[in-house]
């Protein structure tokens, strides 16, 4: 059983920090969701609450972490992961609503958020730890296929060159009519 994993950590760097040793950030951000006539009041809230949350996190850096598995060349797994949650505490929110059609409401949140860059830095800093994890991970079963596919090669060899022998008896039978 074979697979290939594949990790990418990219897209970080971030923060217009005031001073060189701010730990958090203020930012304000907002966020919207439009929601249908078979969605709750609440659900729609939280949509666009996270909404919100995503701006806020661009406005600050954001860091990614894209996971992707194969298993026979094709992708059994794939995850992307915006580090978000952990580094983002709402301080202040504060919703409109607005009725747009008989069966729209337009959700509109206003947040300002803390920043937390240090946790940021060590989210980062154990990304990295795991990228590198994964791609020794990936080197081994690229070593593993190489090593597989050389003997996959000799066998279909061996095999040939079998075959070959069986047919020169076979033909040889034939002709002194065994």
């Amino acid at each position: 059983m074979m697979r290939k994993v594949f990790t990418l950590v990219f897209a970080f760097l971030f923060m217009f920090v005031t001073t060189a040793f701010a730990a958090e950030k203020t930012i304000s951000a907002t966020g919207m969701y439009i929601a249908g006539a078979s969605e709750s009041l609440n659900d729609a809230k939280q949509n666009a609450l996270q909404d919100a949350m995503r701006q806020a996190t661009e406005q600050a850096g954001v860091l990614v972490n894209s996971y992707s598995k194969t298993h026979n060349m094709e992708l059994t797994d794939d995850e992307v992961t915006i580090v978000a949650t952990k580094i983002i505490k709402v301080i202040n929110k504060k919703y409109t609503v607005e009725l747009i059609s008989d069966s729209e409401i337009k959700i509109i949140v206003y947040i300002d958020a803390l920043i937390d860059t240090d946790s940021i830095n060590e989210d980062i800093v154990k990304l990295k730890a795991e990228n590198n994890e994964l791609k020794r991970q990936k080197q081994e079963v690229e070593e593993q296929r190489d090593v597989l596919s050389k003997l996959n090669n000799i066998s279909a060899s061996i095999k040939q060159s079998y075959k070959r022998k069986v047919d020169l008896k076979s033909n040889k039978y034939m002709i002194n009519g065994i």
